[in-house]
């Protein structure tokens, strides 16, 4: 059996469900607890398992939909992959005026958490940008904007 804590979350999964129901007797024993049933989301993420084809899917959609909300972005048109081939981002020149630090930040931070989750397709541009986190202009912001118009699905 294996038990997942986060915080005050804890998952139990086993293949076995007599031992998986002993188990969870025990814990409530000792522990507080309340039995959710199974798992359909955590830490932003969907979780859907199909018992008859033992099929586990884990996606982000939702996540990233909330992602692009809070950016203002969710009627942007999609793009089909996350940087232009042969993109190269440079520092800013000095006389360059640099963008909005934190956003830039917080932008970063929403795409590699997906990006380690669910999407690592978007591993490569978010490294790329992630390099200019102190002092980002216009150009990595484009960057950034194009990871999120890439298509969620």
């Amino acid at each position: 059996m294996n038990i997942a804590v986060y915080v005050d979350d804890t998952i139990l999964a086993s293949n076995d469900f007599d031992y998986l129901k002993e188990e969870k007797l025990k814990l409530s024993k000792h522990f507080d607890m309340d039995d959710r049933g199974e798992i359909h989301y955590l830490l932003g993420m969907c979780i859907k398992r199909n018992m008859n084809l033992k099929v586990l899917t884990i996606d982000q959609t939702a996540y990233l939909e909330s992602v692009l909300k809070r950016f203002r972005m969710e009627d942007c048109q999609p793009v089909s992959t996350p940087m232009e081939t042969g993109k190269k981002f440079e520092k800013l020149d000095d006389g360059e005026e640099p963008i909005d630090v934190t956003n830039y930040q917080a932008a970063i931070g929403s795409l590699t958490y997906a990006s380690i989750g669910t999407r690592p397709d978007l591993s490569a541009a978010v490294g790329a940008l992630s390099q200019f986190m102190s002092k980002p202009g216009q150009e990595h912001c484009v960057g950034v904007k194009r990871i999120l118009f890439l298509k969620l699905n």
